[in-house]
C-alpha cells in the first residue's frame, strides 16, 4: 500500500531535478557530498515530504483494516468492529476520532523531523566553508581554440552550425565577445567549462586552471538566502584571505546588497538576483572569469559604481586572470575589455 506513494513521489523528484543546478553545482567545484547536500537533498526534499506524510497517514488505516481482519484483542481495528456489530454508535465515533488524531499527529510529526532547515544548512555551510583551502595558482588562464566545429540539432531534425572552424586564444585581461544573439557566443563559454564537446577541433586549456562561470541565468538556490548562497563559491577553497563571512559581506558590499544578506531568491528583483550570482561569481575566483551578461537588468549608474568597486576582481595585481565578458552591449565592451572578438 506505501511502496507505490513513496516510488511514485521519488520517481517525480529525481524526474524533475532542475539540470541547470547540477551545472552550478559543477561549476563550483562541489564534491559528491556537497552536491546531495546543497542541490539534491533540499531538491528533492518536498516530494520527500510528501511521501512521508501520505505513508504515515496510510500507515494508521493499514493497520486498522488489518485488525479489523485478524481481530486482535485490545486493538482499535477490533473495538471499531465490535462497535459496528453491537450498534454502539458512540464508541464507533470516538474509535474514528482517535484514529484521525493520531493518524493526523503522526503526519505533524513527519513533517516537523524531516523539514528543510533553511539555517541549519547555512550553519553547515559557513563552517564547511571556514575549512575550505586556501587556493594559490600560476596558471595565466590561457585558452586556445583549434578548428572547432559545434552543431545542435534543431526540433524538426535540421542541424544547426554555431560554431564552424572557429580558431580563437584568449589571453590574460579582459576580451569581449559581441556578436547577435544565437551566433554562438554562450556556447563557446560552455565549451570552455565542459558543459558542451565540440564536434571538431580541440580546445587547449592551460594546466591548473580554475575556472569561475556566471552563467546567463541566475541560478541561486532557492532555499538559501542571499549570504549562503554567496558562501557556496567557497566551499571548493577560499583565496580571499578573510573568513568566510567577511568574505561574504565584503562580496555584498560590492554589488550594493549589504541590506539584503538574508532575503531569499524569491524576495529579489532581477536585477538584484543577477548581483548575487556575479558576486558568487567573483567569489569562487580563479584565474578564468566567463561573464555571460554581467551587467544584465541594471541601470547605467549602478553598472558603473559596480564596475568600479570590483576592477580589482577582474584585474588582480597578484594573480593573471582570463576574463571573458561575453556581452550585447558594443559601448560596454569598448570600453571594459583589452581586446575584442566578434563572431
Amino acid at each position: 500500500m506505501c511502496f507505490p506513494i513513496a516510488y511514485t513521489n521519488m520517481l517525480n523528484g529525481i524526474s524533475s531535478l532542475d539540470r541547470k543546478q547540477i551545472e552550478l553545482g559543477l561549476s563550483l567545484g562541489f564534491s559528491r557530498k556537497q552536491m546531495r547536500r546543497y542541490i539534491l537533498r533540499p531538491a528533492l526534499d518536498p516530494y520527500i515530504k510528501t511521501a512521508l506524510s501520505l505513508i504515515t497517514a496510510m500507515s494508521w488505516k493499514v493497520v486498522v483494516a488489518a485488525e479489523v481482519l485478524a481481530i486482535p484483542k485490545f486493538s482499535i481495528g477490533y473495538q471499531m468492529l465490535n462497535s459496528k456489530y453491537y450498534l454502539e454508535t458512540a464508541d464507533l465515533f470516538a474509535y474514528m476520532i482517535v484514529l484521525i488524531a493520531l493518524s493526523l499527529g503522526a503526519e505533524k510529526l513527519v513533517d516537523l523531523v524531516t523539514g528543510l532547515d533553511p539555517k541549519r544548512l547555512g550553519r553547515a555551510l559557513e563552517s564547511e566553508s571556514e575549512a575550505a583551502p586556501v587556493l594559490a595558482s600560476n596558471s595565466s588562464g590561457a585558452i586556445r581554440f583549434e578548428n572547432v566545429t559545434k552543431s545542435f540539432v534543431n526540433e524538426d531534425g535540421s542541424s544547426n552550425k554555431v560554431l564552424d572552424g572557429f580558431n580563437c586564444e584568449f589571453a590574460p585581461g579582459i576580451t569581449a565577445i559581441s556578436a547577435p544573439s544565437g551566433s554562438g557566443k554562450t556556447t563557446i563559454a560552455r565549451l570552455i567549462a565542459g558543459f558542451e564537446s565540440c564536434d571538431e577541433g580541440e580546445i587547449k586549456i592551460e594546466e591548473g586552471t580554475r575556472l569561475s562561470y556566471l552563467f546567463q541565468e541566475d541560478r541561486l538556490l532557492p532555499w538559501l538566502n542571499v549570504r549562503d548562497n554567496m558562501l557556496l563559491a567557497l566551499l571548493a577553497g577560499n583565496g580571499s584571505g578573510l573568513s568566510s563571512e567577511d568574505a561574504a559581506e565584503q562580496m555584498a558590499k560590492k554589488m550594493e546588497l549589504e541590506d539584503a544578506l538574508y532575503m531569499m531568491p524569491g524576495e529579489l528583483s532581477g536585477g538584484m538576483a543577477h548581483r548575487v550570482a556575479l558576486g558568487r561569481t567573483l567569489l569562487y575566483g580563479g584565474n578564468v572569469l566567463i561573464l555571460d551578461e554581467p551587467f544584465r537588468g541594471l541601470d547605467e549608474e549602478l553598472r558603473d559604481r559596480i564596475i568600479e568597486d570590483i576592477s580589482d576582481d577582474l584585474r588582480p595585481s597578484d594573480l593573471k586572470r582570463t576574463v571573458i565578458l561575453i556581452t550585447h552591449d558594443e559601448e560596454l565592451a569598448d570600453s571594459l575589455s583589452d581586446r575584442k572578438i566578434r563572431i
